[in-house]
This record gives structure tokens, C-alpha cells and sequence, in this order.
């Protein structure tokens, strides 16, 4: 409940049902590793493990998570190992979902923001949506700011 109460404070009442969110975050490695070294070359060009957390905006408790997995691997296949993706009807009544970044999977329990079509642009109302989605899905990037190497 005070997840819903901080969501709605920082958004609208409509909004107090995405009381959980999702983000994923790479934790360089040292060097490569001697066994499958290339399964762990990431996006940014490192080698590194990947942490997934489902976390309370409001006080950035973990519900749910996924630890060690190899950095080639892309957030949305990281979260279809987690619980609550796996059994969503677990952790979501009727009116209630996550807020995850455009990288996810859209389900009716997993809110994403707009996507700029290719050669478009947003809409004001796409853009007021998506600034509003920052205010409560920013705590998860203060997770992942800056992991340190492993």
C-alpha cells in the first residue's frame, strides 16, 4: 500500500496500481572468463554478469531477482526467469502491474512507455506519459548506477 500511495504521489490516482518495477543491471567482470568467455560480452562491450530486480519504488525493497547471468543476455530474456514473470497472478490483483523500460516484453501486468516510431515522433500526450513514467521508474537506475567490477 505505500507503494501505491508514493506512485500516485508522484504521478496521478489512476497510476497508484504500478507499484513495482523492473530493471536490469550489468556488473563488468575483470577480464574474460576462461569457460564460454563470448557468452558474457555485453551490449557495452564488456564482459560482465547481469542482476535483474523487481523492486518497490518507494523504498527500493527487492521482491524479486535473478543474480549471475551472463551479460550477452537481454533484460527481457532475464526477466522471463523471474517469479513474477513467471506466475504474475502471484504478485498482481485486478488493476495492478510493473513499470519496466521499453526493452520489455508488454503484458497487461507490465507498463512500458512509448516508443518513438521510426521516422516520427511522440506525441505531447505520448511525452507527458513517458516523463511521468521516469518519476516513478527512476529509482531503479539508482540500482544500477554504477556497479563495481567483479
Amino acid at each position: 500500500e505505500q507503494a501505491k500511495a508514493y506512485v500516485e504521489q508522484k504521478t496521478c490516482r489512476e497510476w497508484r496500481g504500478g507499484f513495482l518495477c523492473v530493471d536490469g543491471t550489468p556488473s563488468p567482470l575483470h577480464k574474460k572468463p576462461s569457460w564460454h568467455g563470448k557468452g558474457f560480452f555485453d551490449k557495452n562491450s564488456d564482459y560482465s554478469l547481469t542482476a535483474q530486480v523487481v523492486i518497490f519504488p518507494h523504498n527500493l525493497h527487492i521482491i524479486d531477482y535473478v543474480i549471475g547471468v551472463p551479460g550477452s543476455l537481454h533484460d527481457s530474456n532475464i526477466f522471463a526467469r523471474t517469479r513474477v514473470s513467471q506466475h504474475p497472478e502471484s504478485f498482481f490483483g485486478a488493476g495492478e502491474w510493473l513499470w519496466a523500460d521499453s526493452v520489455y516484453a508488454a503484458q497487461i501486468w507490465c507498463v512500458l512507455p512509448y516508443k518513438r516510431p521510426a521516422g516520427g515522433s511522440l506525441t505531447a500526450e505520448q511525452r507527458t506519459f513517458n516523463y511521468n513514467l521516469s518519476t516513478v521508474s527512476i529509482s531503479t537506475n539508482i540500482l544500477s548506477s554504477s556497479s563495481p567490477s567483479v
